[in-house]
């Protein structure tokens, strides 16, 4: 098999979580993709900083602490409050690619179980100082292992930094701008609560012909379908960088209409 050119995958992850969600992904992924976990203030190995409740602000801090990452090719794959924040990185790039072309922009952007930004509900979430709300919340989205409602004190701790998270997203506000000239791919799970009439208006916020893909699952429908999502993503990533390997076989993408 000939060599493929390197590229950096970003990896921006959903409220409540840390980067340590992507970690196990750089096993099953080929050696050309390199996994970067992005990880936000305020969790996982940045536990002792303050968790941005700005998205404004959220996404310089991203762009300021990654901008390293993004001196080569590379991509971003963003899962719920994750893929709202790739979407936001993706403006201020382009906003700046507009009056200085020094500035890269993604080979291709990865959305995941997000609503397109016009569709956005800010008022979905639960009271953030409301504990029973929280912890109710975080049982119906699923991808939490059981055994962490057994231990108050991390339970705790994950309750504060998805409450500081529920408020910078009760706090977007969506900008309108012009269609980004990107390659999008948009991913989802058939039994998730986002609507695909939610889903299919990303297309208005894309220049080029966005490809919708639709997996048996809920929200983490990515961890369910694990080995389907990355020979996916794998295929998107393979599309956008030079190569000379053979596509893997995945399964057929769902049109939305």
């Amino acid at each position: 098999m000939l060599a493929q050119a390197s590229i950096n995958l970003l990896c921006l992850p959903c409220a409540g979580a840390s980067a340590s969600m992507y970690l196990r992904w750089s096993r099953f992924l080929p050696n050309w993709v390199n996994i970067v976990p992005v990880e936000l203030p305020g969790r996982g190995t940045r536990l002792n900083e303050t968790a941005l409740e700005d998205f404004d602000a959220l996404v310089q801090s991203i762009l300021d602490d990654y901008q390293g990452y993004m001196q080569q090719p590379f991509a971003i794959f963003g899962h719920s409050m994750g893929a709202l924040l790739a979407y936001g990185i993706c403006q201020v790039l382009a906003a700046k690619n507009s009056i200085s072309k020094q500035l890269a922009l993604p080979q291709i952007l990865l959305l995941s179980a997000c609503p397109s930004p016009d569709k956005f509900d800010p008022s979905r979430f639960p009271d953030t100082h409301d504990r029973d709300a929280l912890i109710a919340n975080l049982r119906q989205q699923g991808g939490s292992a059981e055994a962490l409602f057994d231990y108050p004190e991390l339970l705790d701790m994950t309750l504060n930094i998805l409450a500081a998270d529920y408020r910078l997203l009760q706090g977007f506000q969506y900008k309108k701008t012009s269609p980004l000239p990107l390659f999008m791919q948009v991913l989802s799970g058939k039994s998730d609560d986002i609507s695909l009439d939610n889903l299919s208006t990303w297309q208005q916020h894309s220049a080029k012909k966005i490809i919708f893909h639709e997996f048996i699952g809920g929200h983490f429908y990515i961890q369910d379908q694990q080995s389907l999502v990355l020979k996916r993503i794998t295929q998107a990533l393979q599309n956008h960088v030079p190569t000379n390997n053979h596509c893997l076989q995945g399964h057929s993408e769902i049109a939305l209409t």
